[in-house]
């Protein structure tokens, strides 16, 4: 929503605009603020949300300069069974609780190393891959949906997981 009208953000509004996003994909909310102040704070008290249509919120702020990005996915297809990337990496058991696991497929390419990110797109743990099944532990990430990223000579690749 952009506006060159001052009483646009002075109006106390609330502002919903509906974005289709596809299950399974990569998106990044991006907010600019040409003034360099937030939303709030030292010129008021605004903010915004990113939520799923159930409610879910992805992100949420309005304390910051120039700019925000929120990088978030949608993945319907939760379940206890364990996610295979393209490449031959693994992740299990999906959800868990204590400890995850990454494994690589004896014909994939060793990947060298991963990041961890929450849903709000913060590195909260990365670290570099040994061998073919490498465990992390999350037992002291807060329960969510989580990011891995694991990287390689050959690329990258983002496997979610839920932390309960």
């Amino acid at each position: 929503i952009e506006s060159n009208n001052p009483e646009f953000y002075e109006s106390n509004q609330t502002y919903v605009v509906e974005v289709p996003v596809e299950s399974n994909e990569c998106y990044t909310f991006t907010i600019i603020d040409l003034m360099a102040d937030g939303m709030c704070c030292a010129y008021g008290e605004g903010s915004y949300t990113v939520a799923t249509t159930d409610g879910t919120i992805i992100a949420q702020g309005g304390e910051f300069g120039q700019q925000e990005d929120v990088p978030f996915g949608i993945q319907n297809a939760l379940g206890a069974e364990s996610f295979t990337a393209n490449g031959g990496i693994t992740l299990y058991p999906n959800p868990a609780n204590s400890i995850i696991n990454i494994a690589v497929a004896q014909n994939a390419t060793q990947p060298d190393a991963y990041t961890v990110y929450n849903n709000l797109g913060q590195v909260v743990g990365s670290g570099r891959i040994s061998g073919s099944n490498q465990q992390i532990n999350i037992s002291a990430y807060a329960d969510g949906v989580y990011f891995v990223k694991v990287d390689g000579g050959s690329g990258s690749q983002t496997l979610q997981f839920i932390k309960y």
